[in-house]
């Protein structure tokens, strides 16, 4: 009941919406305008925000499994205090605010930031980074890495030690093992961290609006300003129902190669 309240019936609400006519005074009016949704995918500006809205996702996605997954392979044969020390560095993001994170990333990235400052003492100079989509790719890995490292660590740890092993004095080779044992057998943390990291991209708009500006514009950015600085009710239910059929049907996706890989894994913290 509280799900059909506070989540079902906000989202029936808001597709409603997404079919009323723009109105100049109030924002919108009672009517059927089906052309909303035409506007939205003939119209090229958003079709390159949608791009670049699952581009960046996917990016950050690929960037947090690349670094959890080889993390949480290490940590599992290291003492309890370096897997504690570890994980609380991993995880300390979360206790700080996303806005605190992208004003210190803007701090690093920008031009005579810290690290600008530091390739200017070597006679280097920095590329720029701050406002594109680099900087959103970045700061989109840091604030979501704790999500996908506690879900693969979760699956890594499970792994029974004595079966690579197995495998390995048997004569499998070390990649041989890995492919065929480690990774099959591990794929299911890997696979509900992937939906989480990348549902999470895809709607963020803190980190992408203040690290990309104005040039790297997505589509959960377009819908906060249709909302609230053009008032265009209609046109920003239009970006969110869109945006979010794109994502149940990606995560959808994920979730059935998570059930195909062996079933469903909790998320634990490192001890």
């Amino acid at each position: 009941m509280i799900l059909v309240v506070f989540f079902v019936l906000p989202v029936c609400l808001l597709a409603v919406i997404s079919f009323f006519p723009t109105s100049p005074m109030t924002g919108m009016r009672t009517g059927f305008a089906p052309e909303n949704y035409r506007y939205f995918w003939k119209e090229s500006y958003f079709l390159k925000a949608t791009t670049r809205t699952f581009e960046y996702a996917i990016l950050a996605t690929i960037f947090t499994a690349l670094i959890s997954y080889p993390l949480s392979l290490w940590l599992v044969g290291r003492s309890r205090k370096v897997r504690v020390t570890v994980a609380l560095i991993v995880v300390m993001p979360i206790f700080i605010t996303v806005v605190e994170r992208s004003l210190g990333w803007m701090a690093i990235l920008g031009t005579n930031g810290m690290l600008d400052s530091i390739l200017q003492s070597f006679g280097a100079t920095m590329p720029r980074l701050l406002y594109t989509g680099t900087a959103v790719v970045i700061g989109l890995t840091n604030t979501l890495l704790p999500f996908m490292f506690l879900s693969v660590f979760a699956s890594v740890r499970r792994l029974d030690p004595s079966i690579p092993a197995a495998a390995s004095t048997l004569g499998a080779s070390p990649m041989r093992v890995f492919w065929r044992i480690t990774l099959p057998m591990t794929s299911s943390g890997l696979t509900a961290g992937t939906a989480l990291v990348f549902s999470l991209a895809s709607s963020n708009v803190v980190t992408t609006s203040l690290l990309g500006g104005g040039e790297t514009t997505t589509i959960p950015v377009l819908l906060y300003e249709q909302a609230t600085v053009v008032v265009d009710y209609p046109l920003s239910a239009v970006l969110a129902v869109s945006l979010c059929v794109i994502i149940i049907v990606v995560m959808n996706l994920i979730l059935r190669l998570t059930r195909k890989g062996g079933g469903e894994q909790a998320v634990v913290v490192p001890q």
